[in-house]
């Protein structure tokens, strides 16, 4: 599999770089859908407010990653 091609402020980051960034969203992602962020209301909203911008993470970078 290719990574996404990621950049931060300009910089392009490398293969190794790219597929850590990549895991460690997907680590938050198990933990927020986990109930990580507490079972508040204020922390249940933050939680699927962060899972749905995830899925439009993994979304994009399933799309350049082919």
């Amino acid at each position: 599999m290719k990574e996404a091609e990621i950049s931060i402020s300009g910089t392009p980051l490398t293969f190794g770089e790219s597929m850590t960034v990549r895991v460690a969203v997907q680590t938050f992602a198990c933990y927020l859908a986990s109930g990580g962020l507490g079972r508040d209301r204020l922390a249940k909203n933050l939680c699927e407010d962060h899972l749905k911008k995830i899925r439009h993470i993994n979304e994009l970078i399933s799309k350049t990653a082919k």
